[in-house]
């Protein structure tokens, strides 16, 4: 896969269609009750974009980087600013991950990205969006995710347990006059 990964650059301009995989995506995440229309996932569990592109022959060595962003003031010190990206090391030290799908399908003009977020990221509504160093400074928004609380991801700052019964039901998170589970 490491070849693939010079391959994985496109002008924002060839992009003709963007797959966020809601359905598929939230039923994944356990979210699908909520909603198959928008993007609903739960931190530390990756999920799908797919990228189609108007021209596929043109590939180029362009870098492609992702940034979410959620709150009034996003801060990667904070964890409510992330920039990362392919190929990998692109964003490096950032704490959300990106990696080519195995399913993707460049040849045939679509690359499918397999996203995570870390297990302790804020939750909340983030907006996603996407450049290339062919674009300069200039992102193209994807949309917009929610991010949820995960009861079932054994990352770090995530479980509640209880010492005396193991593992207890999630607390409800409060942001932003919502609330998030």
């Amino acid at each position: 896969f490491k070849s693939i990964y010079l391959l994985i650059s496109f002008f924002l301009a060839d992009v003709g269609k963007i797959d966020l995989h809601c359905e598929k995506n939230n039923t994944a995440h356990k979210t699908n009750d909520i909603s198959v229309n928008r993007l609903i996932v739960r931190r530390g569990q990756s999920f799908l974009v797919t990228f189609e592109l108007h021209d596929p022959s043109r590939p180029t060595t362009d870098l492609l980087e992702l940034t979410v962003e959620t709150g009034p003031q996003p801060s990667e010190a904070l964890g409510t600013r992330s920039v990362f990206g392919v190929p990998e090391g692109c964003g490096k030290g950032s704490s959300w991950k990106v990696k080519v799908h195995q399913g993707s399908v460049l040849p045939a003009g679509s690359i499918t990205l397999d996203i995570t977020s870390p297990a302790d990221a804020p939750v909340g509504e983030y907006n996603l969006s996407v450049k290339t160093s062919a674009t300069a400074s200039v992102g193209s928004s994807l949309g917009k995710l929610l991010l949820l609380f995960n009861p079932w991801c054994q990352g770090k700052h995530n479980r509640h347990t209880d010492t005396n019964n193991g593992p207890q039901h999630p607390e409800p998170h409060y942001m932003n006059g919502s609330l998030w589970l």
